[in-house]
C-alpha cells in the first residue's frame, strides 16, 4: 500500500532532496517546490527532514561559504551544470 512513510520517500527526502536544496541555496538557486516538499512531507511524517537528513554540515561542506568554492569541491562547473543535472535525474 502507497504510504508517504515509505523508505522511499524517507530516503529521497531526507536524503536527496535536503542536501539538493542546501547545495542550490548556497550558491544561489531558488528550490520552492522542493522546499514546500520537504515541509509538507516532513509535516505528514511527523519528521524535520532539514535536522535529520543530510545537510552540508553532515557532508562535512559548511565551512564552504563561497558558491564557487562549494561547487569546485562537488566537482561542479557552475550552477547552471547543478540545476541541468538535477533535471536529468528527476
Amino acid at each position: 500500500e502507497p504510504s508517504l512513510k515509505s523508505r522511499y520517500i524517507q530516503e529521497d527526502v531526507g536524503f536527496g532532496l535536503v542536501p539538493m536544496c542546501e547545495i542550490a541555496k548556497r550558491i544561489g538557486v531558488s528550490t520552492p517546490v522542493m522546499d514546500a516538499f520537504i515541509t509538507l512531507c516532513g509535516k505528514i511524517n511527523n519528521t524535520d527532514y532539514r535536522k535529520s537528513g543530510l545537510t552540508l554540515e553532515k557532508l562535512g561542506l559548511n565551512d564552504i561559504t563561497s558558491a564557487k568554492s562549494l561547487l569546485d569541491r562537488l566537482k561542479i562547473s557552475n550552477k547552471f551544470s547543478f540545476i541541468k543535472l538535477n533535471k536529468i535525474k528527476n
